[in-house]
């Protein structure tokens, strides 16, 4: 083999040589891409299970709630609802023991209206003698709203505003009881309560002098009708 022949074979050896390592570089590659989308796959698989999860627990919660919506709230149900909530309203206004958390929200106390002097006049800015043995009468307002203010709180206060926030939850919690005992639901019970105290409204209204009893009522109970079907669509 000449010189020149030798040149050209080394040529072509290098030319395998580089062929040959292209082909390994390419099935290196090729196993490295399948491996990567061997892992894809999987993660994909995997966030799709969970986002199936997910829907169905997302679906199975709509349908609970659409349930809960389709079947009205019995009245035990909305007993045990509407104690938590008073248990809840009343722990905003008032401790455990029962003493209101905003003491400055009522009135402060009032002297005792009658001081039972013993007929010792005052003398140099002294009070009077006092009879300890005798009950003192407590303070009494002309229009019953220092006692009013003294149990509730003054008006407009946070005692005075969560108050009137468990009374309604009390009126509410006696409808439960009416719709637990008439054996229909809480909704039920509240519109027959409203259709009843709308009633009342009207018997007062038409109960004027000369207006005879029968027709009092009658007027009442068509009132009482066209506010109940203008109001709940019935």
């Amino acid at each position: 083999m000449g010189k020149h022949d030798k040149k050209i074979q080394a040529v072509r050896d290098l030319l395998v040589l580089e062929e040959t390592d292209a082909k390994s570089k390419s099935l290196k590659s090729d196993r490295l891409y399948r491996e990567e989308l061997r892992k894809r796959s999987q993660e994909y698989r995997l966030n799709a299970e969970k986002k199936l999860e997910v829907d169905q627990l997302s679906n199975t919660r709509k349908l609970k709630e659409e349930i809960a919506k389709a079947k009205p709230e019995s009245g035990t149900e909305a007993i045990d609802r509407i104690l938590g909530e008073i248990k809840g309203a009343s722990s905003n206004v008032a401790n455990k023991s029962g003493e209101p958390l905003y003491p400055n929200d009522f009135p402060k106390p009032m002297p005792d209206q009658q001081r039972y002097h013993t007929g010792l006049a005052q003398r140099l800015g002294k009070s009077s003698s006092i009879d300890e043995s005798k009950k003192p009468i407590p303070f009494e307002s002309a229009t019953g709203l220092y006692e009013k203010e003294l149990k509730e709180g003054i008006h407009g206060t946070k005692s005075y505003i969560g108050g009137q926030r468990v009374k309604e939850l009390e009126d509410q919690l006696r409808v439960a009881k009416s719709a637990k005992e008439s054996k229909t639901s809480f909704p039920e019970a509240e519109q027959n309560k409203a259709l009843q105290d709308k009633f009342r409204e009207y018997i007062q209204f038409f109960n004027k002098p000369g207006v005879p009893p029968e027709k009092v009522r009658y007027l009442a109970e068509l009132q009482a009708k066209q506010w109940f079907e203008q109001t709940y669509g019935k």
